[in-house]
């Protein structure tokens, strides 16, 4: 059975965040997955009662995904929300060439494509140092050639 990518983006902050990622489907669910710079990683589990997934950041860089069987899939857009201001991070099409992108934001949805938060709100993306902004184009770009999902996805821009 296959696999499906429903969600795979960058979360880089100076200090300590609570992401909640909400809008989950209404059963069972996998487990979010955040890979962190550092090397750690860390999963959460999936809250039927409130939809959502709740994971605590240290300071740093940090993927998260979930990836889902068939069984799993549910469609719709999901809604990251953090306690405070994070760079939300994405690699993808931009300009006609894949680009790591960083904009500063407490929430960050799902909408032109199923797994990635974007458009970023409109002004001016955030540079990432070299280090942060390496590692998250490393990361990024692997997990989306390694994804699979179950249909062609599009993003919108303004």
């Amino acid at each position: 059975m296959t696999d499906w990518n429903k969600l795979i983006f960058g979360v880089n902050t100076a200090n300590q965040v609570t992401l909640t990622i909400t809008l989950g489907p209404e059963k069972a669910s996998a487990d979010l997955l955040a890979i962190s710079r550092d090397g750690s990683e860390q999963t959460k589990s999936y809250d039927e009662v409130t939809r959502s997934w709740v994971i605590t950041l240290p300071a740093g860089d940090h993927v998260l995904t979930l990836t889902l069987t068939q069984a799993q899939w549910f469609e719709g857009a999901l809604t990251s929300t953090a306690g405070a201001s994070v760079n939300y991070v994405y690699y993808g099409p931009y300009n006609g060439v894949d680009e790591t992108i960083a904009w500063a934001q407490t929430v960050a949805a799902t909408s032109g494509d199923p797994k990635d938060p974007w458009p970023p709100p409109s002004g001016t993306p955030v540079t990432l140092a070299t280090v942060s902004k390496d590692w998250f184009t490393d990361k990024l770009s692997t997990l989306r050639a390694d994804q699979n999902t179950p249909r062609g996805a599009t993003l919108g821009f303004d």
